[in-house]
C-alpha cells in the first residue's frame, strides 16, 4: 500500500510520514528507501537525504536498505537567466522556496547577490531557516499544497 502523509499534516517531511506509518512498522520486515543522490564526482549506490526516517525504522528493528533512484544536479543559467534572477531578488517578486538544496544552487549561481530585499514563500521551516541565513528580507511559510500556496499569495501585503 502507497502511505504518505495526511493531507492536513503542516508539513510533507519525514516526521509527518512517520505519523502515519509508525505503528504499522513491524521489525524484522526489510523497507527500501529510494532517494536521490547529489552531483558529486564519486557517486554513492545509498543516495543522499536526511537520515531521520531510516533511524527510526532501525530502532524499531527494522532492517533498512538505500538505493538512489535518480540525480540531483545544479541548473546551469545563462545570462538572461541570471539578470533574471537579480532582478527579481528586488523588484517585489514572491519566490516559491521548496528546496534548500535549489537556495544553495541559487547562491553558487549568485554569490554576490543582496537578498535583503527579496521576499519568498517556503514550503517547509527548513527552508525558510536556509533563506534567512542567505539573508532573505521576508520569508513567509506555507504549506506545499496548491491551495495554500495560493491563498499565501493572496494574503501577502
Amino acid at each position: 500500500a502507497l502511505r504518505s502523509p495526511d493531507p492536513e499534516a503542516g508539513q510533507f517531511d519525514s516526521e509527518a510520514l512517520w505519523a502515519q506509518v509508525g505503528a504499522a512498522v513491524q521489525a524484522a520486515r526489510p523497507l527500501l528507501i529510494v532517494r536521490g543522490q547529489d552531483d558529486q564526482a564519486k557517486p554513492d549506490p545509498a543516495g543522499q537525504g536526511r537520515d531521520w526516517l531510516s533511524e527510526q525504522l532501525q530502532a524499531r528493528g527494522v532492517p533498512v536498505q538505500r538505493l538512489a533512484a535518480y540525480a540531483r544536479q545544479g541548473p546551469a543559467w545563462t545570462a538572461p537567466m541570471m539578470e533574471r534572477a537579480r532582478h527579481a531578488a528586488s523588484d517585489g517578486s514572491i519566490w516559491l522556496l521548496s528546496s534548500s538544496q535549489g537556495l544553495q544552487h541559487l547562491q553558487r549561481l549568485l554569490p554576490q547577490q543582496d537578498w535583503s530585499s527579496a521576499r519568498a514563500l517556503a514550503t517547509h521551516p527548513r527552508i525558510g531557516e536556509t533563506a534567512r541565513a542567505m539573508g532573505w528580507g521576508e520569508v513567509r511559510l506555507t504549506r506545499p499544497l496548491l491551495p495554500d500556496v495560493v491563498a499565501s499569495l493572496e494574503s501577502w501585503s
